[in-house]
């Protein structure tokens, strides 16, 4: 089932931009509901949405018709995700916003996306990640693990998944990351002993 998404951004070119990456997903897991400059226009969309997608100018005007609680998050929302997409993450962000960097790349910023939408609901807050890392794997990242422990190399995993390379190496050096291992055999290895833990 695809995520909606609902844009508001200062800016209509960006904000396009945005719903043409989602809706170029090659697994399409987005649902662009609405592309608005409107704040209001977005925000009235929200029982609709999994997610409203802000850039930081409508984030900013949205904080100043908040007063003091900037969260977007904790003026009735239950169950969005509230995500920011500028070049700077906004001094005002509550703990209960995502920040998406404009500098990623459109595989990255879906990616990013997709995971903390499934981490919120998962109960894990966008920047209070404090479950034990084992618990932050993606089922994304999980589908590549099994294919590792299949023996797979990164070209066969893309071909399998429909992806490019470059994405099943960025999933893997995260996941070495996350589980603080240093090869594709420790990967293996941890995912044949977890498998149906």
């Amino acid at each position: 089932m695809p995520l909606n998404i609902v844009i508001a951004a200062s800016n209509r070119l960006f904000g396009e931009g945005l719903a043409a990456i989602l809706r170029a997903d090659p697994n399409s897991r987005f649902r662009v509901i609405d592309v608005s400059q409107c704040l209001i226009t977005a925000v009235s969309l929200h029982q609709q949405a999994h997610v409203i997608l802000l850039d930081t100018a409508a984030f900013e005007v949205a904080c100043a018709g908040t007063g003091t609680d900037p969260s977007l998050t904790s003026v009735g929302f239950p169950g969005v995700l509230t995500a920011i997409v500028g070049e700077n993450e906004p001094v005002t962000a509550q703990t209960g916003c995502l920040f998406l960097s404009a500098d990623s790349s459109a595989d990255t910023f879906r990616e990013a996306l997709s995971s903390a939408v499934y981490f919120k609901s998962q109960g894990v807050n966008g920047r209070c990640l404090n479950k034990p890392r084992s618990q932050l794997i993606t089922p994304r990242e999980q589908e590549i693990l099994d294919l590792v422990t299949e023996g797979l190399g990164n070209k066969e995993i893309a071909a399998r998944l429909g992806v490019q390379t470059h994405t099943i190496k960025n999933h893997i050096s995260h996941l070495l990351e996350k589980l603080h291992m240093q090869d594709r055999v420790q990967l293996a290895v941890y995912n044949h002993n977890h498998r149906h833990n």
